[in-house]
C-alpha cells in the first residue's frame, strides 16, 4: 500500500494529520510505504532548513521530497 501525502508545514490540516498518518505506519510497519511531498506556497517553506526543523519537531520519519519548484 502506498501512501502519497501532499503536504505544507504551514497548513494546520496538514499538521493535525500526523498523528493518525505515524498510526497507520506503525499499525502497517511492513504493508504500508509512505512518500511526503512539501508543496511549497509561500517562500519560507521552500527554505530546506525550514523544512529540516518541522521535520525534526514533529518527529517525521519517512521520506519528504522538498517540491520548493513544483517540478514533480
Amino acid at each position: 500500500m502506498v501512501l502519497l501525502d501532499f503536504w505544507t508545514y504551514g497548513c494546520i490540516n496538514c499538521i493535525h494529520i500526523i498523528p493518525d498518518l505515524k498510526k497507520l505506519e506503525k499499525k502497517y510497519p511492513n504493508e504500508l510505504v509512505r512518500h511526503r511531498r512539501a508543496l511549497c506556497k509561500f517562500e519560507n517553506e521552500k527554505n530546506l532548513e525550514n523544512i529540516r526543523r518541522i521535520i525534526l519537531r514533529y518527529e517525521i520519519e519517512h521520506p519528504i521530497v522538498n517540491d520548493a519548484d513544483f517540478n514533480i
